[in-house]
C-alpha cells in the first residue's frame, strides 16, 4: 500500500506516546502537495473536556488524488479513574472506501477497555474513487467522521476531518476514424467527437499530420499541413473548448483533393488535455479519390394524381432520370408504399446513362385491379436506386373511380285470373353507389302499374302507378321490380298485349334494359253471312277495284276541258276584235293616273219632303239641325277617316291597274333594263363597267 506499513506508525506513535497526544498521518505523506499544509490542534491532557477524547481537533483537510490511498493514525486518551469500554466507529461517504487491521468493520466500529490515563492510536486507510464521469470533481471537499461512544450509546466524543479530491486530465475519442471518399478536386469535412474525460473543465488541444504508407510522419503536425497536392485544416476549434467534465466535443478537419485522381492520403487526428499532454488520443484517416455518383428522378407527367382510374382501367405516370454524377451509372427503379388494389408495370426499370445524360420518358403503367371500391386511395413512391444507395425520389396518388354497371337477372311471370304479374330482378354490379329509374307502358287500353318488391322507403325516393325511381343502392345488392297489367278476355279480333318496362341507371343514363312481355288475346267471333249476298258483295268490291280509277279519271279530265272552254269564251268576248297595237309613248306614262270614271246619275221618282222625313227619322220627324257654322268635332274624325279610306283605297286599286300593266305588256323599269338580257348589247362599255357583276355570276329573275 502506497501509505506505507504500519508497523512503522506504531513505533512513531509510541514516541509521540510519551510526550502528548496527537493525530498522526503515515508514510503517505509524500503523496501530499508539497505546498500544502496539515495543520492539527493539540490537546493538552491537563486541559478540561469529557472523560474520554480525541487528541485532535475536528476540521482537518487532507489532500488526496484520484484513485489512491492515504493512511491516518488518530489517538484518543482516558482522564477516568476507572477501567470503561467504549466502541470506536468511522462514517465516511459513499463510493469511497476505509479499512483497518481489525476483523470488525470501521462503520460498525471496535470495542476498547481503557485504563486511566491510557493514551490509544487508531491507524486505518482511506482509498478515493476513480474519476467516472466527471465525478468526483477536482477540488471537492469529501467527510469522514470518528466517534467514541459508550457501550450503551452515548457519544462520548468525535472527530471529524475532510480530504479535498484532486485533479485528473484525460481525453477520449468516441467516434472519428476510418475510410472516407473524395472526388477529384472536391473537399470534404471529417468530423471527429470526442469527450473530456477529466474532472475540471479543458480547452483541448488539437493537431494533425499526414503519414506516409509506413505509418511515418510526411508532414509537420499543427492545424494545417499540405503534402504533395493534398491538403488538411482543422477548423472551428470554438467546439472542443472550455468542455465540462464529461462533455463532448467534435473536432472538424477539412479536406481538399487534387483535381486530379491520385494516391490516397492518410493523416492522423491527435487530441489531448493541457493539464496531462503525456496522454495523448490519436485516430487515423484514409481518404480516397473516387468517381462522383449521383441521379435525379423527376415527374415529367402525372396522369394519375389529377383524376380518378376506375377499375379494368390504367393512368400513366412520366419519369425522367439524369445522370448528375462524373461517370457511366446504372439506375434501377423500384417502388414503395404501393397499395394492394393496384398492379405496376414499367417500361424499362434498369437504365445506364453517361455523364450529364438524361433518359427517355419512362412509362409507369398504374392499373386498378377489378372489385376495387370506389375512392380508394393510395400514394406511391417511385426511388431511383444505384446499387443500395438511393440519390432520388417522387411520389404520386393513385384513386380508385366510380365504376357503374347492372346486370338483370332474370324475371318471372304469372297470369292468374286475367291479372298478368311480372317480377325483373335488377343488381348492382358496380363498385359504387347508384339508383334506377323505371318505367312502364302498355300497348293496351287496360290498367297496368309498377312497384318494388318488399318496398323500402329509406331508398324509394319516387313512386307512382307508372314510375319509380330508386337510390341508393349498395354495390352487390339487388332490387326486385313488380309490373301488372289487367289482360281482357277478349278482343274483337285475336291480338298481343304486352306490357314493357325501361330501367336505366341514375348515376349512368347509357345504362339501361328494356324488357317486354306478350299475352295472347282471343279474337271474338265472327257470324256467318248469307252466300248470296256474299257473292253480290265480292262482285262490287271487284268492280270497284278494276273500274273505280279509269272512271274517276275520265270524269275528271271531262269537267277540266269544259271549264277551260267557259273561261276562254268569256275572256274572249271582253277584248277588242282588232290587233293591240302597241304605244311609242314614253314609258312612264304607262304609269299615269287614269281618267275618273264618269258617274252617271239616274234620276228617279220624286218624293215629298215631310213624307221622307216621317219615313227617314220616324214620327218625331227630323230633329233640331245645328247651326250650319258649328261643326262637331267627331264628324271631322269621322270625315277624316273616310277620306283616308278613300284614299287607301284608290291607292290599292291604282297599283293593281299598274300590276295589270307589267304583266300584259312585259315592261322593266329603267334601272333594271342592264338585267333584260336581249337589251344588254345597246349600253356602252362605260354603262357595262358601271353595271359589272362578278364573273361567273347569273342573275335569275
Amino acid at each position: 500500500m502506497r501509505s506505507g506499513i504500519f508497523s512503522t506508525a506504531v513505533i512513531v506513535a509510541l514516541f509521540f506516546t510519551c510526550f502528548s497526544p496527537s493525530i498522526f498521518i503515515g508514510s503517505i505523506e509524500s503523496n501530499l502537495e508539497p505546498n500544502e499544509e496539515i495543520s492539527s490542534a493539540v490537546k493538552n491532557s491537563s486541559s478540561e473536556g469529557p472523560d474520554i477524547e480525541f487528541g485532535v481537533e475536528s476540521g482537518s483537510i487532507f489532500n488526496i488524488d484520484p484513485d489512491s490511498s492515504i493512511g491516518i493514525n488518530v489517538n484518543f486518551s482516558s482522564q477516568i479513574e476507572s477501567h470503561n469500554e467504549i466502541l470506536l466507529a468511522i462514517d465516511w461517504p459513499q463510493s469511497w472506501s476505509v479499512s483497518w487491521n481489525h476483523d470488525s468493520s470501521p462503520d460498525v466500529g471496535r470495542e476498547y477497555n481503557v485504563s486511566p490515563g491510557q493514551l490509544i492510536w487508531v491507524g486505518f486507510t482511506i482509498s478515493s474513487p476513480p474519476v467516472i464521469g466527471g465525478n468526483p470533481l477536482s477540488q471537492s471537499l469529501h467527510h469522514f467522521s470518528m466517534s467514541i461512544s459508550s457501550i450503551e450509546g452515548n457519544v462520548m466524543d468525535w472527530y471529524n476531518f475532510s480530504l479535498r479530491y484532486g485533479n485528473y486530465d484525460g481525453v477520449e475519442i468516441i467516434r472519428g476514424g476510418g475510410t472516407s471518399s473524395i472526388s477529384a478536386g472536391g473537399s470534404v469535412t471529417l468530423e471527429t467527437v470526442v469527450r473530456n474525460t477529466g474532472n475540471s473543465i479543458r480547452s483541448l488541444e488539437i493537431e494533425i499530420v499526414a503519414l506516409g504508407d509506413d505509418g511515418s510522419e510526411i508532414s509537420e503536425s499543427g492545424t494545417f499541413f499540405s503534402t504533395g497536392t493534398w491538403s488538411a485544416s482543422v477548423i472551428e476549434r470554438w467546439r472542443v473548448e472550455d468542455l465540462a467534465p464529461n462533455a463532448t466535443g467534435s473536432v472538424l478537419v477539412q479536406v481538399f483533393s487534387p483535381s486530379e485522381i491520385e494516391e490516397a492520403l492518410t493523416f492522423e487526428i491527435r487530441i489531448w488535455s493541457p493539464g496531462n499532454s503525456a496522454s495523448i488520443s490519436s485516430v487515423g484517416h484514409l481518404v480516397n479519390i473516387v468517381s462522383r455518383e449521383g441521379g435525379d428522378i423527376s415527374i415529367l407527367e402525372d396522369g394519375c394524381s389529377s383524376s380518378e382510374t376506375i377499375p379494368g382501367d390504367t393512368c400513366e405516370v412520366k419519369l425522367i432520370l439524369a445522370n448528375t454524377g462524373d461517370s457511366l451509372a446504372s439506375y434501377q427503379i423500384s417502388a414503395s408504399g404501393t397499395p394492394e388494389w393496384v398492379d405496376l408495370e414499367y417500361s424499362s426499370d434498369i437504365i445506364e446513362l453517361q455523364s450529364g445524360e438524361f433518359s427517355d420518358a419512362i412509362s409507369v403503367l398504374c392499373r386498378v385491379k377489378e372489385g376495387t371500391i370506389y375512392n380508394q386511395n393510395g400514394q406511391i413512391s417511385i426511388r431511383m436506386l444505384i446499387e443500395d444507395w438511393s440519390p432520388g425520389e417522387v411520389s404520386f396518388g393513385v384513386k380508385s373511380g366510380a365504376l357503374f354497371s347492372w346486370s338483370l337477372e332474370g324475371s318471372e311471370e304469372s297470369l292468374e285470373e286475367g291479372n298478368l304479374t311480372i317480377y325483373w330482378t335488377v343488381r348492382n354490379e358496380g363498385n359504387s353507389l347508384d339508383g334506377l329509374t323505371a318505367s312502364i307502358d302498355s300497348s293496351i287500353v287496360t290498367e297496368f302499374g309498377i312497384g318494388l318488391e318488399g318496398r323500402d322507403s329509406d331508398i324509394l325516393l319516387f313512386n307512382s302507378s307508372r314510375a319509380l325511381e330508386i337510390y341508393p343502392i349498395s354495390p352487390g345488392e339487388g332490387v326486385t321490380i313488380i309490373g301488372w297489367m289487367e289482360v281482357p278476355t277478349s278482343a274483337p279480333i285475336e291480338t298481343n298485349a304486352s306490357l314493357s318496362i325501361e330501367i336505366r341507371s341514375v348515376m349512368s343514363p347509357e345504362i339501361f334494359f328494356v324488357e317486354s312481355v306478350s299475352v295472347n288475346i282471343t279474337g271474338e267471333e265472327v257470324p256467318e253471312l248469307d252466300s248470296e249476298k256474299e257473292d253480290i258483295r265480292k262482285g262490287a268490291v271487284e268492280f270497284l277495284n278494276v273500274w273505280l280509277e279509269p272512271t274517276m279519271i275520265f270524269s275528271v279530265t271531262i269537267l277540266g276541258i269544259l271549264g277551260v272552254f267557259l273561261a276562254l269564251k268569256k275572256t274572249s268576248g271582253t277584248l277588242d276584235n282588232g290587233e293591240l297595237q302597241q304605244e311609242e309613248e314614253d314609258w312612264m306614262s304607262k304609269f299615269s293616273r287614269s281618267e275618273e270614271a264618269k258617274v252617271s246619275l239616274v234620276v228617279g221618282s220624286e218624293v215629298d219632303v215631310s213624307e221622307f222625313e216621317r219615313d227617314f227619322f220616324g214620327d218625331g220627324g227630323r230633329p233640331d239641325a245645328l247651326d250650319q257654322n258649328e261643326i262637331a268635332i267627331g264628324e271631322i274624325n269621322d270625315a277624316s277617316r273616310i277620306l283616308d279610306k278613300s284614299k287607301e283605297e284608290s291607292d290599292i286599286e291604282e297599283a293593281m291597274r299598274i300590276a295589270e300593266e307589267l304583266d300584259s305588256h312585259d315592261l322593266l323599269h329603267p334601272d333594271n333594263i342592264i338585267l333584260d338580257i336581249d337589251d344588254y348589247s345597246s349600253f356602252s362599255e362605260e354603262r357595262k363597267g358601271e353595271n359589272q357583276g362578278p364573273s361567273g355570276f347569273d342573275l335569275e329573275l
